[in-house]
């Protein structure tokens, strides 16, 4: 028995079956096949094992739910979530817009606030499908006294790229270049965290407009629609890109 076994080991190229002293096949108990020695069966698990396709290691993720991108391709790797621009980069801006107008960081408590300044440009559903949900921590106010008059956020996609989420004045406070300070403090912001490719999305004429005088951006195409937010009269965003490296090096 024991030199049967040996043998069967040793001669691989041999059929696998159970090994018996007169070579005679066992019995099979209530319709199954028998139960074959240990060492056979270890070597037909390995044996299994080897002809077993193998997974990739790294399977591609699935596309973020994030209606707003426009890159067609897959996600990429999720990013931890770092601090803002610090200080100095916000005292900087501060001193484009004047002494009547604050930008700082916005704070956990003001998501209302910041909300009720997106309303009158149809930009506070949050969550909905366009936006899922609003990321205080990269989030920037104005603010005329202690009252906010103008916000702005963004989110990193991957290493060097971010993508700008809301930027929104107060319609009373138009013209007074608190939204371009808005946009300077998250471009900044996204500066500091190595981004070099920045992408915005926008459906008003004259807001895509502004973005390609101030910032440099220029188009790269569509993105239909999938809940009401924005312009009404618009269907669809346009996708802007703006190399963030460029644009600072030209100021």
């Amino acid at each position: 028995m024991i030199q049967a076994i040996v043998q069967l080991l040793k001669d691989k190229g041999r059929p696998l079956r159970p090994v018996l002293p007169d070579d005679r096949e066992a019995p099979r108990p209530h319709g199954r096949e028998p139960l074959a020695p240990v060492e056979e069966r270890h070597l037909l698990l390995a044996r299994e094992h080897e002809a077993r396709p193998q997974e990739p290691p790294d399977r591609p993720r699935p596309d973020d739910a994030d209606p707003h991108r426009h890159l067609g391709q897959q996600s990429p790797p999720r990013v931890k979530r770092p601090a803002c621009a610090g200080p100095r980069a916000v005292r900087t801006i501060c001193a484009a817009v004047g002494d009547d107008i604050e930008i700082r960081h916005a704070r956990p408590d003001e998501r209302e606030a910041i909300l009720a300044v997106m309303e009158p440009w149809n930009m506070h559903h949050v969550p909905s499908p366009e936006m899922e949900e609003l990321d205080l921590t990269c989030f920037f106010v104005a603010l005329d006294g202690n009252r906010i008059i103008g916000a702005a956020g963004f989110k990193l996609l991957e290493p060097g790229r971010g993508k700008t989420t809301l930027l929104g004045v107060l319609p009373e406070y138009l013209g007074t270049q608190a939204g371009k300070a808005l946009q300077m403090a998250r471009l900044e912001a996204m500066a500091a965290l190595g981004v070099k490719k920045v992408t915005t999305n926008a459906d008003r004429p004259r807001t895509i407009a502004w973005y390609k005088k101030w910032f440099g951006y220029r188009e790269v195409g569509t993105l239909p629609k999938i809940h009401s937010f924005g312009d009404p009269d618009v269907d669809h965003w346009t996708t802007l890109e703006m190399d963030l490296e460029a644009w600072r090096s030209a100021r």
